[in-house]
């Protein structure tokens, strides 16, 4: 049975189980970068939270230049 999840579905859901681990912005370009990539590929994701906070982490602009080697 799939649902369809909208940001606010998506934000109410990081709120009750990771209420810390991304800020509202980084939320939203998660949300995108994942209704993006269902687009791109025809294939549907499934909303879970602790797996998505498992495979993805946010980082300020400074945090990744160093992380990665950027000037």
């Amino acid at each position: 049975m799939k649902q369809t999840v909208y940001f606010n579905d998506f934000q109410r859901a990081f709120e009750a189980l990771r209420p810390d681990n991304f800020t509202y912005e980084g939320l939203r370009q998660l949300f995108d970068y994942l209704e993006s990539y269902e687009d791109d590929t025809g294939e549907q994701i499934e909303l879970d939270v602790i797996g998505l906070c498992c495979e993805y982490s946010e980082m300020t602009a400074e945090e990744f230049a160093a992380s990665y080697g950027y000037d």
